[in-house]
């Protein structure tokens, strides 16, 4: 039997068995597709095919060369599908019966699926096209044809494959408008566009030329929406901006454009000028590697093509040519014909009814006639025509009717234009629906271009139901009105409106002025109406928010902006879901309207944008962050604070904490300027002052305005992290650059993108510092919408380059460039070698590369020139060494090891005098020029220095100074685990315990924290550079005074020139100061308000007292110093203090006691926030103080082991008085010596004994101030006391070791040990005394049970705890127990009576160690609370929990919650106080009911707090010293007052 016998009778078999055709079979293989893939063997199929010759050897082949059985099955079917498109014919009718055929055997559900008719869709019914196909241009290939000639109009793929998936995803994030559901290819035209699109080069435009309606718009779309020109041309993406006449003729809303295409480009701030956006946009396009694509659709004037000239490839739409004069012939333009053929508009007809061309009407043909084929036109009626009857041919008559008598009326005035009839044809879609559809419809003429729509908006604005909305827009969609886009994440309808259907609304709109204020003035209405006329109760829609001033413009509701933006609850919501940036564009853009001419307005409108400014990031976002209690932490802001007073009074149920201290030993920033990445390096620039320059991680470079907190301007051309930025030297210029212009700004910055440049700064400087204050912020008033700014981060292209000069021989990143004294030469430092270059022309004079043995991986990190002229040396940094070289001679070089860890800085302090900043202290060092011929030192081998081995372990100093571990063995690096909390160093105790780096010796606290000893290093080193010899000799060390490591410095001349001031940033967010001068070095204070690592400073040339800093919060602050300068700052506490709440007198108020020791070395004793007392400077370094419970006595602890005491009642019942400044004649008095450090003290049954614990594990119990007991609990730490059974002391060593002592009976001593060595981080004892709980960094929670005559029974608890164990609390009936880990978690503990606790619940908040828990001590208002403290202070109600588990759920998806379907009078109702609440008691915010209130600290964080009796106060200090006395508000009469709102 030949082939084609076999063809003949498999043709014959199929007629007698197939049920379905093969094109339904092919759809379905398509839709089944990833199932037979999974589970088909080819095996069982290829002998029936082979033998029927469907395929041939060669197909099998190819399937067998596919390693997986899926892989060949994919492969199988992908010949089939070939096969049944070849153009020869052979197979083409029975190849796919005959494969579903061969899986009747062994696949029965395969070929059910396959052959059932009952799987084929309604031919006729109306579905929507999937996605994926909107934008398909037509195409080739299987899955077209058969789509175009089978199921055009139907949803047959469950999803499309992954690369059309992509290709749609991009297009959709580009903001590329979809097809219209029934498209026609314009062969020729399209052609056209698709053969010069690739050919297009950058910085060039292609323009589509026609008239209006002809069809531009949608012939743009189906080119770019060809896969393989996009994917062959423009793989950076294609984005898409409507813009249109309005946004042509009006300079507000074309800088919206530009916004809106910032946005989509990933920019993180919006431009605020032309000039600036062109640049924002320039630079994004650039960076991005591939090419990309802008199109500019529907463009007017010039102006536009201006404003857009920012470098890509440019597709415009347009109906005036003349517009691209301004381009000076840089663009190729296709005229668009003004219509389609008559065979094109018959086509769309044709699809559009799905019937033939045969089939339509005489009519079809004329109306094509009458409006010229417009494509507008018959797009139009073709879908108005779809919604009915074919067979009704009389409609067609009235479209034809209706056209002919509006054109006849229009063509003598203007023949050749045709925007008549596009103007009728959107009438006609518009007439076309019901009146009260046409009212809704109207509606979208509230709305700006390219803004979505959310379904809850119209829900709001008509006053619908969800599905009443829905409805409506279905029936809009299916005229092809609206443009319906799903969000499958938020789970909600989006709506737009066609650009050229919107300007026909809003042309209808703006006819009738009276009509357009009417019509906004009903939204406003209608939202006032949602919300009571409470605008803090808007609800949360995604829109309102953003664009609720826009609408109070529009319909002139002045009276509302006051009311509105002296809310303080409206800002603090719009600060929440808009950010603090959206604010203050707001208020900079209706101004006039929210102030008047009223002055008292003015100034607290000030406070608001200083409020938004300082504060705004900490409310973004944040849902458990109150805005009342925020502002009432900002005192100096007198009208928001009073306002925040009046609110918490009215809100009764809810707890607020104010501070009643504020102001004192605090700052904060002068202004905050946001940026769009991490901040390496910052630079005043400019001889105002007002003007500084930040180095970001993605490599622009910003120019900054102090005045305005504005960025004006951003300079690109590196492509990675820029590290440094510095200014040649004034007046000595020498570059070839400069000679033409003798004024010049030049600025050098280095890159881990491995090159140096210079920039030429002046003209841009001039042009900025010249702009008036509006043009600086982009204060535009009332015009515009307020902009949609959501992007996180800005990212930019990789190609422009702003700077005139690039030096590129480095190998490695650079990681400092700095100029010589003359400014002729560069020396520049990468990781692996030195450079030293002439700044005129990048000629390298000298290259230094040592190849040190010892050092194979050895990084610099700064290399100078001293500050003289013809300077022959450098001095560098590696790691922790100093390097001494010759600038002339690579050779000639010495090396000291400076300093035990590594250095991050070096400073010139004079000619002969510098300073090297190691990450835990500061060298002085003097330089001496010595005769030559001296004897030099030679660059040595040497072992690694410890910086070598912790490289990555930023160690701290001590945070807490009294109670320590023993001294730690040695450990590898690699095993030692750091947590990052908020920028501070957590590191993991489990794992440092018991160890500590190599050559250092090291002490723990019992917070985790680590000091590291190191031994002595080389103090001096020698070179001999030929006509001298340079000598550098280490004079003194400067401390760390922080917790953290030091990242930078910078250093300037003090006011009054007689010193230097020097400024460090720290790991823990702070800024250091020092003042060194001939006589002292002086330590100024640190201060803090980034929440991350201070990664960069510089001192203001204009006003020595102005300093920047750039941290990785994405912020750069500007700070006045001059209090500290002057050395007028009260000196800084230690986060170590004791305080307790006593009564002094009969009738008299409670008052606090406090001891604090400050960084003086002074004891300070205070009455609250009365300071009463205060002691001369101590010899040893003060670690530890206590006050004894009836606050009679003030004990500290000092280095050397002394233990002193002063007497509080002699100096309160005495008269003795701070006199002088601030000393007191009484000296305190010495008690005794421990053999160590004094790292605990703690007083006991209300003063009668004391007990002070060593760093050796010794510790001795006082009574009376004598020594009675002396004890060594073990070789460990001393940890902590406790006092119980009003007779026994319980002491406990780090190493869990604990004692306990019976006082009555001094030889009854009780001890007991953990069988394994564990880490003891925290304990705690109940109030009979009976329980006491000892958590551990990896055992969780010991239990002990103590009784007064008996020993220690252990009980561990078993469960499996989260992370080590920080503070523990146990209430006052010992009924419950708080766990804080250092996770930021706590849990809560049932505990019974066998000590077997059962977790109760959890509370989430802390973002870091958990470092101090105490519960109430009495219940208040019928339920228990619980206050927290770590990195803020937190107050829990415990019994205010939710009755149903609260998802965990980000801040996003709580909106997305509340948007998802409510109607708006439900979203109302819902507020934070909507559930009856018994009088007197307090809730917190819906969804976290528990948690009362939080209060922020201005430092990192506290380390504990001391309460009264009824948790009424509270008293604190943060770890940069601030103090804190804090008090619930209370108020008589809850009334709201006339003046809460304004």
């Amino acid at each position: 039997m030949n082939g084609h016998q076999i063809k003949a009778d498999n043709r014959k078999i199929n007629m007698g068995q197939e049920r379905v055709p093969q094109s339904r079979q092919m759809v379905d293989l398509y839709r089944f597709r990833k199932e037979i893939i999974k589970d088909l063997d080819v095996q069982d199929v290829l002998p029936e095919l082979l033998s029927k010759l469907v395929i041939d050897y060669r197909d099998k082949q190819l399937i067998d060369y596919e390693k997986s059985l899926e892989d060949k099955a994919e492969k199988l079917l992908q010949l089939l599908e070939d096969k049944v498109v070849s153009e020869d014919g052979d197979n083409k009718e029975d190849v796919i019966p005959i494969f579903v055929n061969s899986l009747k055997t062994k696949y029965d559900w395969i070929h059910k699926r396959l052959t059932e008719e009952d799987d084929v869709p309604d031919s006729h019914s109306s579905k929507v096209i999937p996605l994926v196909l909107k934008f398909s241009p037509g195409g080739s290939g299987i899955r077209n044809k058969l789509l175009d000639n089978v199921l055009l109009e139907e949803s047959v793929f469950d999803e499309a494959p992954t690369k059309e998936q992509k290709f749609r995803v991009m297009l959709e994030a580009g903001g590329v408008q979809c097809l219209p559901p029934v498209a026609v290819e314009r062969t020729d035209l399209l052609l056209q566009i698709l053969s010069a699109l690739p050919n297009l080069k950058s910085q060039r435009y292609l323009v589509l030329h026609g008239m209006a309606g002809s069809g531009k718009s949608v012939l743009a779309t189906q080119a770019i929406s060809d896969h393989e020109l996009v994917d062959g041309y423009f793989q950076g993406g294609v984005f898409w901006l409507s813009i249109g006449k309005e946004c042509s003729e009006s300079k507000d809303a074309l800088l919206g454009k530009m916004r809106i295409l910032c946005e989509r480009l990933g920019e993180s701030r919006a431009p605020n000028s032309f000039d600036h956006g062109a640049d924002l946009l320039r630079t994004a396009f650039l960076k991005r590697t591939k090419n990309t694509l802008l199109v500019l659709d529907d463009v007017w004037r010039s102006e536009v093509v201006r404003a857009f000239d920012v470098g890509c490839r440019i597709l415009i739409t347009t109906r005036d040519l003349s517009i691209m004069d301004v381009v000076n012939g840089r663009y190729t333009h296709i005229k668009v014909e003004d219509g389609f053929t008559e065979e094109e508009s018959l086509s769309l007809f044709s699809r559009a009814l799905n019937i033939s061309k045969t089939e339509l009407p005489l009519q079809a043909r004329q109306i094509h006639c009458e409006c010229k084929g417009s494509p507008m036109v018959i797009s139009l009626l073709a879908s108005l025509m779809q919604e009915h009857q074919l067979s009704d041919e009389g409609r067609w008559k009235y479209y034809l009717d209706s056209l002919a008598k509006r054109k006849y009326s229009k063509v003598g005035r203007c023949r050749g234009y045709e925007h008549g009839s596009i103007v009728d044809a959107i009438s006609l879609s518009f007439e076309g629906l019901t009146e009260a559809n046409q009212t809704l419809y109207s509606d979208f003429a509230l709305f700006q271009d390219d803004v979505g729509i959310p379904c809850s908006v119209l829900m709001t604005l008509w006053s619908l139901q969800k599905y009443e909305v829905e409805d409506i827009m279905k029936d809009f969609v299916r005229k092809s009105l609206v443009i319906e886009e799903y969000d499958p994440v938020k789970k909600i309808y989006i709506y737009s409106v066609h650009d050229l259907l919107l300007d026909y609304l809003k042309t209808r709109l703006v006819a009738e002025s009276e009509l357009e204020i009417e019509s906004h003035k009903r939204l406003v209405d209608q939202y006032v109406d949602v919300c009571g006329g409470e605008f803090h109760k808007l609800p949360d829609d995604g829109y309102i928010h953003f664009y609720l001033g826009y609408h109070l413009y529009k319909s002139k509701s002045y009276h509302y902006f006051q009311k509105i933006y002296f809310d303080l609850q409206f800002i603090g919501e719009k600060l929440r879901i808009t950010g603090p940036s959206d604010l203050l564009v707001d208020i900079r853009k209706y101004l006039d309207f929210i102030v008047g001419a009223d002055e008292e307005k003015l100034r607290q409108i000030e406070e608001i944008q200083s409020f938004s400014q300082l504060v705004g990031h900490r409310i973004y976002g944040q849902i458990d962050v109150d805005v009342i209690q925020i502002a009432l932490q900002t005192p100096h802001l007198t009208w928001i604070h009073n306002q925040a007073k009046i609110l918490a009074q009215i809100a009764s149920n809810r707890l607020y904490l104010q501070w009643n201290n504020a102001g004192q030993g605090w700052k904060n920033p002068e202004s905050t300027v946001l940026c769009s990445d991490c901040v390496h390096c910052v630079k005043f620039v400019g001889s105002r002052g007002g003007s500084f320059l930040s180095g970001l991680s993605n490599g622009s470079i910003q120019l900054c305005d102090l005045e305005s907190s504005a960025v004006c301007h951003i300079f690109f051309g590196h492509t990675d992290s820029v590290h440094s930025l510095r200014e040649s030297p004034p007046c000595k210029n020498q570059h070839d650059y400069d000679k033409s212009s003798p004024k010049t700004l030049i600025i050098l910055s280095a890159s881990a993108d491995k090159t140096c440049k210079l920039w030429n700064l002046k003209a841009i400087l001039d042009e900025v510092e010249s702009k008036p204050y509006e043009l600086k912020t982009g204060r535009m008033l009332g015009t515009s919408p307020s902009p949609k700014l959501r992007p996180d981060q800005w990212a930019f292209d990789r190609q422009r380059d702003d700077s005139y000069f690039t030096y590129e021989l480095h190998t490695a990143p650079v990681t400092f460039a700095e100029f010589s004294a003359d400014g002729s030469t560069i020396v520049s430092t990468s990781t692996n070698e030195i450079m030293i270059w002439k700044s005129a022309n990048g000629e390298i004079l000298s290259k230094i590369s040592p190849a040190f043995d010892a050092f194979p991986n050895l990084t610099f990190q700064r290399c100078l020139f001293p500050p003289e002229y013809n300077a022959r040396y450098l001095v560098c940094c590696a790691e922790n060494q100093i390097v001494l070289m010759s600038s002339e001679r690579s050779s000639v070089y010495t090396a000291v090891e400076a300093h035990a860890m590594r250095i991050v800085d070096v400073l010139y302090l004079s000619s002969d005098t510098f300073c090297t900043v190691s990450e835990n202290e500061i060298g002085l060092w003097k330089v001496n020029k010595l005769a030559p011929n001296t004897k030099s030192k030679a660059f040595r081998s040497r072992s690694l220095s410890p910086s070598r081995l912790v490289q990555s372990f930023p160690t701290t100093k001590e945070v807490d100074r009294s109670r320590v571990l023993r001294p730690c063995k040695t450990l590898d690096p690699n095993d030692i685990q750091v947590n990052w909390n908020n920028g501070n160093v957590d590191l993991d105790t489990r794992q440092v315990a018991n160890h500590v780096v190599k050559s250092t010796s090291a002490i723990i606290a019992n917070n985790g924290a680590m000091t590291i000893h190191h031994p002595p290093s080389t103090t001096s080193a020698l070179i001999d550079i030929g006509s001298m010899a340079i000598e550098i000799v280490k004079e003194e060390v400067l401390t760390n005074r922080t917790t953290g490591i030091l990242l930078c410095a910078v250093t300037a001349k003090s006011e009054d020139e007689r010193g230097r001031l020097l400024a460090c940033g720290t790991s823990d967010h702070k800024i250091m100061l020092w003042r060194i001068d001939a006589k002292e070095r002086r330590y100024l204070g640190c201060f803090t308000s980034h929440n991350g690592w201070v990664t960069c400073l510089d001192f203001s040339s204009v006003d020595v007292c102005t300093i920047l800093s750039g941290s990785e919060d994405h912020t750069v602050m500007v700070w006045d110093i001059q209090e500290e300068e002057k050395g007028t700052k009260e000196p800084q506490k230690s986060e170590l203090f004791s305080s307790t709440f006593v009564t002094l007198g009969v009738g008299e108020d409670g008052h606090f006691l406090s001891g604090f020791f400050t960084e003086t070395n002074t004891v300070q004793i205070y009455k609250d926030s009365k300071r009463i007392y205060e002691s001369a400077s101590f010899d040893s370094t003060l670690t530890q103080i206590a006050i004894s419970e009836c606050a009679r006595f003030v004990s500290v602890g000092a280095e050397d082991g002394k233990v002193y005491e002063i007497s509080v009642e002699q100096i309160l019942f005495q008269g003795k008085q701070i006199h002088g400044h601030g000393r007191v004649v009484t000296e305190p008095k010495y008690l005794d010596t421990l053999e160590s450090r004094v790292c605990a003290l703690d007083y006991g049954f209300w003063g009668k004994y004391l007990v002070a614990g060593s760093l050796a594990g010794s510790f001795m119990i006082l009574e009376g101030g004598i020594v009675t007991q002396k004890f060594r609990i073990s070789t460990s730490c001393y940890f902590a006391t406790r006092f119980v059974f009003s007779n026994c002391v319980v002491a406990v060593a780090q190493d869990s070791s604990t004692m306990k002592i019976n006082m009555s009976r001094k030889d009854d001593i009780r001890t007991w040990k953990a069988e394994k060595e564990i880490h003891v981080t925290c304990c705690e004892c109940s109030s009979d005394g009976l329980l006491l709980a000892l958590g551990t960094s990896s055992d969780g929670v010991f239990f002990l049970s103590l009784s007064a005559n008996a020993g220690i029974i252990e009980n561990k608890l078993s469960a499996k705890m989260s992370s080590p164990v920080r503070s523990i609390a146990i209430d006052m009936s010992s009924t419950k127990m708080a766990i804080g880990y250092d996770n930021g978690l706590i849990s809560i503990w049932i505990i019974s009576g066998d000590m077997s606790p059962r977790k109760d619940m959890e509370l989430v908040l802390h973002k870091s160690w958990v470092r101090h828990l105490q519960f109430s001590p009495e219940v208040i208002g019928n339920s228990h609370w619980l206050i927290s403290c770590g990195d803020n202070l937190a107050v829990w109600n415990l019994d205010n929990q939710e009755t149903k588990p609260r998802r965990r759920s980000s801040f996003m998806s709580e909106r997305r919650k509340r948007r998802s379907g409510d109607s708006p009078a439900r979203t109302n109702n819902s507020n934070r106080l909507s559930l009856e609440i018994p009088d007197g008691s307090k809730i917190g915010k819906v969804g976290k009911r528990e948690l009362l209130q939080q209060f922020a600290f201005r430092g990192n964080y506290a380390q504990h707090f001391v309460t009264d009796l009824s948790f009424g106060k509270i008293l604190t200090v943060d770890d940069t010293g601030i103090f804190y006395l804090l008090e619930t508000l209370k108020f008589c009469e809850p009334e709201r007052p006339r003046s809460a709102k304004v």
